[in-house]
Parts: structure tokens; sequence; C-alpha cells
């Protein structure tokens, strides 16, 4: 598909309100965002954000904690693949 600076933008703030979505438990608005954020990331630059967002947002609209030991696992992998910026930031409020 290759680099379009709009699409990347739009998966970028698809990508942001996933994860405030996350936070709100909102879930299934969750997974529509994270299927668009796949759709628009063109240069791969989510590639190994969504699955482990995916699978949290998995993991706790089946009934999973927010203080368990698994949401925590899988925020941390969700955190280490969204590297240190804001939305890291955002997403360690769910866990709290």
């Amino acid at each position: 598909m290759g680099f379009d600076g709009i699409k990347q933008r739009e998966a970028l703030e698809a990508l942001e309100r996933a994860i405030g979505a996350v936070i709100d438990s909102r879930y299934p608005r969750a997974i529509e965002l994270l299927d668009k954020v796949e759709a628009l990331d063109g240069a791969g630059l989510f590639t190994e954000v969504t699955p482990p967002l995916r699978a949290l947002t998995g993991h706790l609209s089946s009934g999973g904690d927010r203080t368990d030991q698994r949401t925590a696992e899988l925020i941390l992998e969700t955190e280490k693949a969204l590297g240190p910026n804001p939305l890291s930031f955002k997403l360690s409020e769910l866990g709290h």
C-alpha cells in the first residue's frame, strides 16, 4: 500500500480513539477502531501495536478484571509496542 501521510494520521487518530474506547469499556467500538487502524496503516507503523491491544480488548470484554495479572501483561505488551509516547501513558491509566 505504501506511505500516505493522511491515512497514517487517520490511523494514529483511530488508535488513540481505540485506546480511549478500551479505557471507557466500549469494547465493540475499540474493535471497530482497531480494524480501521489496520486498514489505514499502509506504512505498517502500528502492526506491532494492534495485536496486543486487540488481545487486551478481548480479555476485558470477556470478563477479565482490569487489575488482574493478564490485563497487566497485555497492557505492558501494548505499551512496549507503542514505545515511549503519550499513548503509552494514556494506556497505563487502564490498570489503575
